[in-house]
């Protein structure tokens, strides 16, 4: 409870030709992003638990990194950290 850990989401374009690619991350339950480190560009609403990275052009073999921080809810027991991530 109270520790911070660091998720990384990585998107790789492996297709033939170019793609915008955006990213919609739900933090695993019981954790929270720790908002004043996230990148000024990122979207978070609390109501869904979602953090929303903006669409960026990737063309064939480019790769993008997107990483944030989240803190472990008071009380929280020890848990596998599951991240669900959406790429579109």
């Amino acid at each position: 409870p109270g520790d911070e850990v660091t998720f990384t989401l990585v998107a790789r374009n492996a297709g033939w030709q170019e793609a915008h690619v955006s990213v919609v991350a739900a933090p695993p339950k019981g954790q929270a992003p720790v908002v004043a480190t996230l990148a000024p560009d990122v979207s978070y609403d609390p109501a869904a638990g979602t953090l929303t990275w903006p669409a960026r052009l990737l063309w064939p073999g480019q790769w993008v990194r997107h990483t944030f921080q989240a803190q472990a809810a008071a009380g929280l027991p020890a848990t596998m950290l599951e991240n669900r991530a959406t790429f579109h």
